[in-house]
């Protein structure tokens, strides 16, 4: 079989003398000019040219023009869009959406009142409604007094003595041993995330998260490592925090599917070109 596809066009006496001479072949398309009407038709499997006559004879020319894709690429797509959009797997996820161990380790607060928190399966998403009054904060030194921010507590095990926190690429350069005590007892360490801005010339507010979409929310990673007393490393947590919106809020799919699919979708427009601009044009 040819490497290409062809949509070949000729003449319905001629096909027997193009099929000789190797001008068309196995699968190959065909747009005839007939005694009285145009033709259309194929070349099957076995070398044989066939004239489309009914509407069966459609539906095996659609199966034909179909195996003229590269079945191996087709194959590998199928398998890669299995792996990555598997639904028993989201529907897992979704299931153990509340996990008892990040509400116990991670905590949101200062947040506008109405603000909605989820604390996920490996994702804390956060709605601060359209609605949210939004208003000036005692910042402290490092802070910007025009950006309204959250603060996001991690809490420590007992044998915790140092850590050493990731946001967004960014490293402490060192293991750090201050902690703050809630009124529980419990050690944590608060780190301040920047929810909305002040525009100062139109004394208004712009949410950070109202841009966020289903295929992509504004956020941030984050990832701790926790020391012990001789330095060594005795845990290591991460999640992703998103900002969110009416609009994707409530979405159950985890915050990944949603690029996930956007990804699968380009990379089956790539395939699908590939397959179109693999057809050769010839006349006979």
């Amino acid at each position: 079989m040819a490497n290409k596809a062809k949509h070949a066009f000729g003449n319905l006496a001629d096909v027997e003398k193009a099929l000789q001479a190797g001008k068309i072949d196995k699968y190959d398309i065909l747009f005839l000019d007939g005694d009285t009407e145009p033709k259309i038709g194929w070349v099957d499997s076995n070398g044989i040219f066939r004239l489309v006559e009914n509407e069966a004879d459609f539906s095996e020319l659609e199966s034909v023009i179909a195996t003229k894709a590269d079945v191996a690429d087709v194959e590998a797509l199928e398998a890669e869009v299995a792996t990555k959009a598997n639904a028993e797997e989201v529907d897992a996820k979704i299931a153990a959406a509340m996990d008892e161990h990040l509400a116990r380790m991670y905590e949101v607060a200062d947040v506008p009142v109405g603000t909605l928190v989820d604390y996920r399966d490996s994702e804390i998403r956060i709605m601060c409604p359209e609605n949210s009054q939004w208003t000036k904060q005692n910042v402290g030194e490092g802070g910007d007094p025009d950006t309204y921010y959250m603060t996001f507590k991690t809490y420590f095990p007992e044998n915790a003595v140092g850590y050493i926190e990731h946001l967004n690429g960014e490293s402490d350069s060192e293991i750090l041993t201050k902690f703050n005590v809630d009124e529980y007892g419990r050690r944590y360490q608060p780190t301040w995330l920047a929810l909305a801005k002040h525009d100062k010339a139109t004394d208004t507010w712009t949410y950070y998260g109202a841009n966020s979409t289903e295929s992509k929310y504004i956020g941030w990673d984050y990832q701790l490592d926790i020391f012990d007393a001789d330095n060594v490393m005795i845990a290591s947590d991460s999640i992703r925090i998103n900002l969110s919106n009416e609009n994707c809020h409530f979405e159950i799919k985890p915050y990944y599917v949603g690029g996930m699919m956007k990804e699968i979708d380009t990379k089956i427009e790539e395939k699908i070109k590939e397959v179109e601009s693999s057809y050769e044009v010839i006349e006979f």
